[in-house]
This record gives C-alpha cells, structure tokens and sequence, in this order.
C-alpha cells in the first residue's frame, strides 16, 4: 500500500513538473517569437491552459490581444473584440499578482 501511495505521487509530482514546464516553454516561445499578435495570443492561450495561475502570461496575452486591436483599427468589431479580451487579460493578471507595476502600466 505505502509502495502504491508513493508512486502516485510521484506520478502526480511528474506531471505537474511537466505541465509548468510546458506553459514556460509555450511562454517563453511565444514572447521571443516574430510572429504576429494573433500567433503570440495562440500560443499564450495554450500556457494558460497549462498553468492558470502564470500572471505573466495574462499579461503577455493582454499586449498580444490589444496589438491585434491595433492593427485593426478600421474593423470596428474586430477592434472591440481584441480590445475587450487586452482588458480581461490584464485584469485576469491584476487578480493574479496586484503587486506586478508591469501590469498597471
């Protein structure tokens, strides 16, 4: 019984080391990368599913999402939308860590 219990847990510890290095790889890809907003924003939605709790992420994802607003500045629902999901993000990273000056600027 102690044998199955400790290899559960380890099992659990193995996986939830995997999913935090998963979203900071997927974090990590998408801040360095060329792409454009909408690639970046793809990807930070795939960190968050990873690690919900990775305020940076939120707040990379709000940058992303506001840059795509900015780029359609002309398709008025397209420019809401984006700009809609910019504010749930930061507001998603304010929840997450207050104390992050990055995010109230």
């Amino acid at each position: 019984m102690k044998k199955a219990a400790l290899l559960t847990a380890l099992a659990a510890l193995a996986f939830i080391q995997a999913s935090l290095y998963w979203n900071v790889h997927l974090f990590n890809a998408a801040v360095d990368s060329t792409a454009g907003p909408a690639d970046k924003a793809e990807m930070l939605k795939r960190a968050a599913t990873f690690n919900p709790w990775n305020d940076k992420v939120f707040l990379e994802l709000g940058k992303a999402y506001f840059d795509q607003g900015s780029e359609s500045l002309g398709d008025q629902k397209v420019r809401d939308a984006a700009f809609g999901r910019s504010l749930q993000s930061f507001l998603a990273a304010l929840r997450l860590n207050p104390c992050q000056a990055a995010t109230h600027f």
